[in-house]
């Protein structure tokens, strides 16, 4: 079990709605929230839908932010942004060392996406191993229940990451700088 300071801060992430599929962009948001939920920055960018440029720009935004040597967890809202475009989480921890996971409400359907992933993708099988990197646990609270996949699995139990998700969460399920992300991001 690791120690976990009270002021730890997490950075959460999700994407802006979107109608255009592939050519387009859309913006996706990155929050800093201390635990509980104290918003502590904004940060936007821009990524491609249905594209493979996510994890480069999350990580160059969080370089250029103030962001970066303050984060100890990192939070996706799902596994990709703007449509297919998939945040690689083994990617985002062996760039800041910090933990790093995603995070829904949704009971994922492996099936399902990979179908969806062969019908549209030509490089399916690379979004496909991205979109499964790391352990994936399910934690329940009440009715609710929450998928997480997280990474790295060697250095993180799962009573670890339900200790730093129920850090964050103020009400229901859902951690704060994925929910302050998602609320942001609606606006753009």
């Amino acid at each position: 079990m690791i120690r976990l300071k009270r002021q730890l801060r997490a950075v959460g992430v999700d994407d802006a709605p979107f109608t255009q599929r592939r050519g387009g962009s859309t913006y996706v948001v990155i929050t800093l929230v201390r635990a509980p939920n104290y918003l502590e920055g904004v940060y936007k960018i821009k990524v491609s839908i249905d594209g493979m440029d996510a994890t480069e720009k999350i990580i160059e935004g969080l370089k250029t932010s103030r962001f970066c040597s303050q984060m100890r967890v990192f939070m996706i809202e799902g596994a990709c942004v703007a449509g297919f475009n998939p945040v690689d989480i083994e990617e985002i921890y062996n760039e800041f060392k910090v933990l790093s996971m995603s995070v829904t409400k949704n009971k994922p359907h492996p099936r399902r996406i990979e179908s969806a992933l062969r019908k549209h993708f030509k490089d399916w099988r690379r979004r496909l191993e991205i979109i499964n990197k790391g352990r994936s646990v399910e934690f329940s609270r009440g009715n609710s229940r929450l998928y997480v996949r997280y990474y790295p699995p060697e250095k993180y139990s799962p009573d670890d990451v339900l200790s730093i998700v129920t850090m964050f969460t103020v009400r229901g399920i859902r951690p704060e700088p994925i929910r302050l992300a998602d609320l942001i991001a609606s606006l753009l």
